[in-house]
């Protein structure tokens, strides 16, 4: 069935905002008035949806099982400016407003609150989580610049997952899915309490073997246990920890460029809440991140298809014989070493630690204050080759203060100052905003927003070069930078927030102006005297991180979610967003010329979620999803997509309390043709089978 063009989804949503008051017509506004969901992320401090700063999406539990979806990455896709995308089969990434790559590095994301970012790669590994989509109570989505609240890796955006409590799935469950590629996926929940104690177990484990005409399977298995104490009225203790261990394949193009990707994570988290009256509560929390990943590692005489590097040895010998004293390399002799293609190599230690004390002096008045800090510690042979690990520290303080000065007009502060041991001057971030209630169900905000992203440790330390062990180098990739600056970003925010209490849900419409400078890239020159020079005849390229990017953003974002009757649900997200800017490529102005990245976003990005419940025990629906033509750094692709996906459930009750949960997951049910990232990643219909039984 061919896809179904943009012009067509005015009309869609014309014809079924039509028809949801009729099924409303028979239940009175008093029957869905409820407060609309309250949410922490964006200022560390619970609020409704209408009072936050800036926008903020939720994923409810509801949502998740109404969407069907199989991956974790895939439910951002339901907020509006999000963009989702695989790489490869099993590796996701995930992106706000565009502009990225493999490695989208300005979004915080957080388990419980637990910063997961990786800072040996910059960004979030999807793959090492340690936690399913059965383990996700809801998930907050704060759409713009967070680092006022969350830091300096929250420069686009935050998202904090939130795992199901013992308390809030007091039942056991299995669940198995069974798809194309060899898919095979299990998952094992376990809950039970003791007095004041409870705890929730979880076992999972995830195999398939990737697309058909190229080789990027999955093999991985993780748990996790959450257990909570509540030994006083006022303490509540939540201990967690988790592990995931397994492979993935990564790479592009070729099939001989595709390498397995072994991984081992583990995590601990400690939070410790003290509540002493309702105007005062203490949150301590206390974590520790590890991560290794291991690529295979090749003998150069093999990458080089040279047996015993005979051939390049006669090459040394002949040069040295024409240069004689001018000789530029310290031996005319190489011997053969093992090294490493891929730069997802090495392991990372996180620690970190936060106090943060939310108080209401006053009726009007609430703060939320702390101070925290971080640790890493990185070691990677690809990236950090001449030392065995660097290391950072990160303290920073933060507040953030809601002033309710009448009964309509609300004022949020917040600030956040970061300081670390590898740069000179701190990052002082800061955003204000104020939400006017014209009535009960019309808000208008705005914000302003200047926040600063300091250099990851990876963009602080990364240096690649091959190099045989007698001293002659063979290739110089990459340079180490050592004048790097902070990214930073501008950013006006107006919004209007409608609830519609008849239909049981609301409409935010967000306005964003985003000016961003000094992005962090690779800038080309042309490198030091290397083989790879010698061999090609010109000087070769190496490149090095700068702050050589400039871009801005200006759109509207539409998010609105309905539950006209108590059995039908709908969210819509859609997104417009007009880029521009330039990303200076260095001083090689033949070979890397500026880039334009007019085309580094996606200007329309929509998807509509809806799903009915036809009885008790039946339920389906359906996920329209579309991207307008993008530009990936990184990828060749400018391909747009329309994709439906289509879920079915059926519940058979066995006893009280006990039942058997079949599902039937149809993505990209019209069959359309398209690749996403590379040419490789094509996309075809997909037919999953979920089966669950909750006691």
């Amino acid at each position: 069935m061919p896809t179904l063009p943009c012009t067509y989804f005015p009309f869609a949503f014309a014809i079924a905002a039509t028809l949801l008051p009729s099924y409303a017509s028979a239940f009175s506004e008093e029957d869905f008035l409820s407060d609309i969901p309250e949410v922490a992320s964006a200022t560390r401090i619970s609020q409704p949806l209408d009072d936050v700063p800036v926008a903020t999406s939720l994923i409810t539990r509801q949502m998740i099982e109404a969407s069907g979806m199989i991956e974790i990455p895939e439910l951002l896709r339901l907020v509006p400016g999000f963009q989702v995308y695989p790489t490869n089969h099993n590796k996701y990434a995930v992106t706000y407003h565009g502009e990225s790559s493999e490695f989208p590095n300005d979004l915080e994301v957080r388990i419980n609150g637990r910063p997961v970012y990786v800072p040996l790669l910059s960004t979030v590994d999807w793959n090492s989580l340690g936690i399913t989509l059965d383990d996700i109570e809801y998930i907050e989505v704060v759409r713009g610049s967070n680092v006022p609240s969350y830091g300096s890796n929250a420069l686009m955006g935050a998202i904090n997952i939130v795992t199901r409590s013992p308390i809030s799935q007091p039942q056991n469950r299995v669940t198995f899915t069974a798809g194309p590629d060899k898919r095979r996926d299990y998952t094992a929940t376990l809950s039970n309490q003791h007095e004041n104690a409870q705890y929730r177990l979880s076992l999972s484990g995830q195999k398939n073997n990737g697309f058909d005409f190229q080789r990027d399977g999955e093999e991985v298995y993780q748990g996790n246990l959450q257990v909570t104490l509540t030994p006083t009225l006022y303490d509540t203790f939540d201990f967690s920890a988790g592990f995931s261990q397994g492979s993935i394949v990564t790479g592009q193009g070729e099939l001989s460029q595709y390498d397995d990707r072994d991984h081992i994570s583990s995590y601990q988290h400690l939070q410790w809440k003290h509540e002493s009256d309702p105007f005062n509560e203490y949150t301590l929390q206390l974590f520790h991140n590890f991560l290794s990943l291991k690529t295979p590692s090749y003998w150069a005489s093999d990458l080089l298809g040279d047996p015993g590097l005979q051939q390049l040895n006669a090459q040394l010998a002949y040069l040295e014989q024409q240069y004689g004293d001018a000789y530029p390399f310290p031996s005319s002799h190489v011997s053969d070493f093992r090294t490493l293609t891929k730069g997802e190599n090495g392991s990372v230690h996180v620690y970190g630690g936060e106090l943060q004390l939310t108080q209401r002096p006053t009726t009007e008045l609430t703060l939320a204050s702390g101070v925290g800090f971080r640790y890493e510690d990185a070691r990677s042979d690809s990236f950090i080759p001449e030392a065995k690990s660097v290391h950072e520290e990160n303290y920073y303080a933060f507040s953030n203060i809601e002033w309710q000065q009448t009964a309509k007009l609300l004022w949020n502060l917040g600030v956040m100052a970061e300081f670390k041991t590898t740069t000179d001057d701190p990052a002082i971030s800061v955003r204000g905003g104020a939400n006017y209630h014209i009535d009960d169900t019309t808000t208008v905000r705005a914000s302003l927003t200047q926040a600063f992203r300091t250099p990851s440790l990876l963009e602080q330390n990364a240096e690649t070069a091959y190099v045989f062990p007698e001293g002659v180098p063979f290739d110089y990739q990459l340079k180490k930078s050592d004048q790097l600056k902070s990214e930073k970003l501008d950013a006006v925010e107006l919004g209007l927030f409608l609830k519609h209490p008849t239909l049981h849900g609301f409409t935010d419409i967000k306005l964003f102006f985003e000016d961003s400078r000094d992005g962090i890239e690779g800038w080309f020159f042309y490198s030091d005297l290397d083989l790879a020079t010698l061999a090609q005849g010109y000087p070769d390229e190496e490149r090095q991180l700068r702050n050589s990017k400039d871009y801005r953003n200006r759109g509207v974002e539409v998010q609105t979610f309905l539950q006209p009757t108590p059995k039908d649900l709908i969210n819509l997200a859609y997104s417009y967003n007009d880029i521009s800017g330039v990303l200076q490529r260095g001083d090689i102005r033949d070979h890397k010329p500026d880039r334009d990245l007019s085309a580094v976003a996606p200007k329309h990005t929509l998807s509509l979620l809806y799903n009915r419940r036809f009885s008790p025990t039946f339920d389906a629906g359906f996920i329209l999803t579309h991207m307008s033509k993008v530009q990936w750094e990184g990828s060749s692709l400018h391909d747009d997509f329309t994709s439906l996906d289509v879920k079915l459930t059926q519940q058979f009750p066995i006893s009280s309390g006990e039942r058997v949960s079949a599902t039937l997951m149809i993505e990209n049910l019209w069959d359309a043709k398209y690749s996403e990232f590379h040419r490789n990643n094509a996309q075809e219909r997909k037919i999953y089978l979920i089966l669950s039984l909750d006691f």
